[in-house]
């Protein structure tokens, strides 16, 4: 794949994903108990709790699927580094990339894993940022604040409570409907799905409906896999 399919890759996702972050979400209505919130914003998080992770992610205009997998350890310079896989399938195109990350959460290397090519240094952040894109949004949107705490500028309610199995892992799952009072946002009303997965809770599912960018319309995001180190 060329840099440049690379980069319009990339493009949409952190396009998507930055018109999200704008406005800060509160709420009228406290209504999960908060345990233990995981939510990582930095590879260092990820790299020390999963061993695999698959979502999906999905807009009017674009829809596509990505998968982590931590592969092994191995020594780079006398130092020990981590590899992982990325690879990204969208409607019209796939990528796939290894990445080396030491132990101060550094990218130091970047191979396409299909052509044995390494990626310039200047894309590494751009790889990480597009594994963690769900998460560092969840975080800006203050979603878990949202969930559990009282705040003005949006209602909250629980409509459902499910026991679910996500790959191998149970899970009690907490259904919300959130309805933004600030109308620059969305005119629809938004849902979560909050997993508590026992020690610890993450959210596992975000829809956006009637955005109002005629170009993305909606916003969806679904955990797919994951496995824990």
């Amino acid at each position: 794949m060329s840099l440049k399919n690379i980069l319009t890759t990339l493009f949409i996702f952190s396009l998507c994903f930055f018109i999200l972050s704008t406005p800060t979400i509160n709420a009228d209505t406290s209504v999960l108990e908060e345990k233990e919130w995981f939510n990582p914003v930095e590879v260092g998080e990820f790299l020390a709790f999963f061993d695999e992770m698959a979502y999906e992610f999905s807009t009017a205009v674009h829809e596509t699927t990505v998968s982590y997998l931590f592969e092994n350890t191995e020594e780079v310079d006398g130092e020990e580094v981590s590899r992982i896989l990325l690879k990204s399938v969208s409607e019209d195109q796939e990528f796939r990339f290894l990445m080396w990350i030491d132990q101060e959460n550094n990218v130091i290397r970047v191979q396409d894993d299909v052509s044995g090519e390494d990626v310039p240094p200047m894309f590494a952040n751009m790889m990480t940022g597009a594994i963690l894109i769900p998460f560092t949004t969840i975080g800006e949107l203050e979603i878990k604040e949202a969930l559990t705490e009282d705040h003005e500028g949006v209602i909250v309610e629980l409509i459902d409570t499910s026991e679910e199995t996500i790959s191998d892992l149970e899970a009690t799952v907490y259904t919300y409907e959130v309805e933004y009072l600030e109308e620059e946002f969305t005119t629809g009303i938004a849902t979560y799905k909050a997993a508590d997965f026992g020690d610890f809770q993450m959210i596992i599912h975000a829809h956006i409906p009637e955005y109002k960018d005629p170009e993305i319309e909606f916003i969806e995001y679904n955990l797919k896999n994951v496995s824990l180190h």
